[in-house]
């Protein structure tokens, strides 16, 4: 009887043991490695996160002024355990960063808004590879200017998307720019579009640049003139990707459409959320929605849904091991959001 009961004590331990680890590494996915939550005693809002040539990350978030509904632009730099290596604070608390990537030869570029009473400009900080900053430009119009995505380009100048509202008619405009290194203007465009104001994002393409906003999408060639321009209906597009076969996948409010070479709609799928980012993952796509992560296969189906302890997710990267870096917010018993990242 005794070495009956034996066994079945180790059995038990045994079982609880695997439950627990199951349970421990199960987390969202089952291939989580790490969850981390960052944060002060203001709200603070991720809304980038890129894995760096160190293997680690950095994070472009906004840190805000309470009562002002603006704030600063908030850079957070990660080692490959999500351990927080450094932040820095950089605006006059009437900001919001956007967008950044890592430069060539290191460092950081973040682009964002600067706010007053009658006008808004678009906000460009460059750093150094310990984001101390190394230069700033501030770019302004004669009414609301809004910088949302940012992209070297392989001479080392930028590649800015934004937005422009006229201060007396109040017409919305896609606004794209090109500096050179030290963020100096080369060219600007803008583009009437006869739609309400909304997120403007894009990529940079081998032969030009892919834009997205509310219902159109846009090819330009590479001096920022417009080759072709299609509607996808009822849609408020949030970001943009290039398939491999040259085609662009885009993630909007609750679809997720594909189209061909020429922008033309080839299918689109319902999601039940609302989808914020997009990158190519595996055969099909990874997208950040409102706090939590969709992979689909190559035709838009859903294949997992990863829920995590976060408000939203806004940005969600494949990185160099295949697996993803997916950053957000969550809000906190303190009453305000923090920074959450989660890396599988």
């Amino acid at each position: 009887m005794q070495k009956i009961t034996s066994i079945f004590l180790l059995f038990l331990i045994i079982l609880v043991s695997t439950c627990k680890n199951s349970t421990d590494s199960d987390e969202g996915s089952g291939l989580i490695s790490w969850q981390k939550e960052i944060g002060t005693t203001e709200s603070e809002y991720c809304n980038c996160v890129s894995q760096t040539a160190d293997t680690g990350y950095f994070c472009v978030s906004w840190r805000e002024n309470p009562g002002f509904g603006s704030g600063y632009f908030y850079l957070i730099k990660l080692n490959n355990l999500g351990d927080t290596l450094w932040t820095k604070i950089y605006g006059n608390g009437f900001e919001r960063a956007n967008y950044g990537q890592e430069t060539q030869g290191g460092g950081y570029i973040i682009v964002g808004t600067q706010s007053s009473s009658s006008s808004s400009m678009i906000h460009l900080i460059k750093t150094d590879m310990n984001g101390n900053m190394v230069w700033e430009q501030l770019y302004y119009n004669s009414g609301w200017l809004s910088g949302y995505y940012i992209e070297q380009l392989t001479d080392g100048g930028y590649f800015i998307i934004g937005s422009a509202t006229s201060g007396i008619s109040g017409m919305f405009e896609i606004y794209i720019m090109r500096t050179n290194g030290t963020g100096v203007k080369q060219w600007d465009r803008s583009f009437s579009t006869g739609i309400s104001p909304c997120l403007v994002t894009g990529q940079v393409l081998e032969d030009g640049y892919i834009i997205v906003a509310g219902p159109l999408i846009k090819k330009l060639n590479s001096s920022g003139n417009v080759i072709w321009e299609q509607n996808l209906g009822d849609r408020d597009c949030q970001f943009v990707r290039e398939t491999l076969d040259n085609g662009f996948i885009v993630i909007a409010k609750h679809y997720l459409i594909k189209t061909d070479s020429w922008g033309n709609k080839i299918w689109e799928v319902f999601l039940s959320y609302d989808g914020n980012c997009i990158d190519l993952f595996d055969d099909g796509f990874i997208i950040a929605t409102e706090g939590d992560c969709l992979i689909t296969d190559g035709s838009g189906n859903i294949i997992n849904d990863l829920t995590f302890p976060m408000t939203d997710a806004t940005s969600v990267k494949k990185t160099l091991d295949g697996g993803f870096i997916l950053g957000g917010f969550k809000w906190t018993d303190d009453l305000n959001y923090n920074v959450y990242i989660v890396k599988n």
